[in-house]
């Protein structure tokens, strides 16, 4: 296998990020809708930045920070995602490297990969783990 600049925590971290985009995406419709007067839901469980100039809408600028914060996860998980294409044209077996692009470059949970593949989710794991195994784990 060709030696890739990619980790364990690599993976993992672009799982993370996923999740906390798709979070994020529905925070930051949420805090739109507010900034229009347009919501229709309890704002007690939403975090807004509460030093704002009295004249600014809070709403407004919470979604303009979140939605900075936003671009720079997605940059980093495509930075991510760019090595694990690279690492996938290393792996020999089509399956393995399969399982590896669905769970990480499509971000696919385990049951639909293991549903694509007409797997059971426990091979599917074991494949994925024979792979991940020889990643250095940082």
């Amino acid at each position: 296998m060709r030696r890739i600049n990619l980790t364990q925590y690599d993976l993992h971290r672009i799982i993370s990020l996923n999740r906390q985009l798709q979070r994020d995406t529905e925070q930051l419709y949420m805090l739109r809708e507010m900034a229009e007067g347009t919501a229709s839901i309890p704002t007690n469980n939403l975090h807004v930045q509460n030093s704002l100039p009295p004249s600014g809408n809070k709403y407004a600028v919470a979604a303009a920070d979140l939605s900075e914060l936003m671009d720079l996860e997605r940059s980093e998980l495509e930075d991510l995602q760019i090595k694990v294409k690279a690492f996938v044209e290393t792996i020999e077996d089509p399956t393995a490297g399969r399982v590896i692009h669905l769970r990480y470059i499509e971000c696919y949970e385990w049951q639909m990969i293991a549903n694509l593949l007409s797997y059971a989710e426990r091979h599917v794991f074991r494949i994925h783990n024979r792979i991940v195994e020889e990643l250095p784990k940082e």
